[in-house]
């Protein structure tokens, strides 16, 4: 495993120190969640900015088309 330093504001070591005492984990752990569930999401907008054009194109504009579609199950 890695290690890697970051600089924290007093403000934001403090909330971060409070959410690790009341998980009952570390604030490594709590970051490293935080990091992990951060590249999940962008991860996924990136692939859905990359699908948009092809819904588009197929003449899904929001969920509720994708939903309505009966040749979607």
């Amino acid at each position: 495993m890695k290690t890697i330093s970051i600089r924290l504001n007093d403000d934001l070591d403090s909330e971060l120190s409070e959410m690790a005492k009341s998980a009952g984990t570390t604030k490594s752990e709590v970051v490293r969640k935080a990091l992990e569930k951060h590249i999940v999401v962008a991860k996924f907008d990136e692939l859905r900015e990359t699908l948009i054009p092809y819904a588009r194109k197929a003449g899904y504009y929001t969920e509720e088309d994708i939903y309505n579609d009966p040749d979607i199950s």
